[in-house]
């Protein structure tokens, strides 16, 4: 068709990510496609949510226990914990 451009799809970063933060970046534009429901009403956010998160605890339970890995899982359960209770849970701790 004359006057119409061909687009190719972004090339994806080559290596792995930098950091978490990258990483984060990068699983949320894979998972966004994965579970966007073709309907034009975007991604299916809790089935995302829920699968990412048996997805992480089943690759922690499949991993050798070490301070590195409890840390890890320290920093989720309690950033889940104050989002859960908007901050109230750390204000009654000494």
């Amino acid at each position: 068709m004359p006057g119409k451009r061909r687009t190719q799809p972004p090339r994806p970063p080559a290596g792995p990510p930098a950091d978490a933060d990258e990483g984060a970046a990068r699983v949320r534009a894979l998972l966004v496609r994965t579970f966007d429901r073709k309907d034009g009403t975007g991604a299916d956010w809790l089935l995302m949510l829920g699968s990412l998160y048996r997805a992480g605890f089943k690759i922690a339970d499949e991993r050798p226990e070490n301070e590195a890995s409890r840390s890890i899982m320290r920093r989720v359960h309690e950033g889940a914990e104050v989002r859960l209770t908007g901050g109230l849970c750390g204000r009654f701790r000494r």
